[in-house]
């Protein structure tokens, strides 16, 4: 009788577990395929919708495409669009335009708030883009050194301020 209990009783944990559904998830993002990624928790319910493109390393902005720094083509973000609990938030275009050389991206719940990070570059060019928010608009981008992944060396706070009509 008691194993039958236990058997019963793991069962509802797991389907319980199967009920709130998957916390994180991630993509390798590859040339101009639109990647979706969506994640659930009893708070959140989040879609990620990256609209990558390649282009030629020659035709970066800023000098980034110095010879041999990069391969001939990158993968940039073109746009980026976030749903929390099927609402649309405020992204700003400096959370991701700036980030060359894109590999994967990652949704997760798992930490304070839901986060998005992006994993980019090769080599010393290397970077993991982190990039925070709630229900209503992106809170904060932290792009760090994967060696050094507590310590950003760049970190861009966001205030969404609302303009009301008088």
């Amino acid at each position: 009788m008691k194993s039958i209990a236990c058997v019963v009783l793991t069962i509802l944990v797991l389907s319980a577990g199967a009920a709130v559904g998957q916390t994180s998830t991630s993509a390798y993002i590859d040339g101009n395929e639109t990647v979706k990624l969506s994640v659930k928790s009893p708070k959140f319910n989040v879609l990620v919708t990256v609209i990558p493109r390649r282009v030629n390393t020659k035709d970066l902005p800023g000098g980034a495409g110095a010879p041999g720094q990069f391969p001939e083509t990158v993968v940039t973000i073109r746009n980026l669009r976030i749903t929390v609990n099927g609402s649309p938030i405020f992204v700003p275009r400096s959370a991701y335009v700036d980030l060359i050389w894109v590999r994967q991206a990652e949704v997760s719940l798992d930490g304070r708030m839901p986060t998005l990070t992006v994993i980019g570059g090769d080599a010393s060019e290397s970077y993991v883009a982190r990039i925070e928010f709630d229900k209503m608009a992106v809170k904060r981008r932290a792009v760090l050194d994967p060696e050094i992944p507590n310590k950003p060396f760049q970190e861009t706070i966001y205030y969404l301020r609302v303009v009301e009509d008088r």
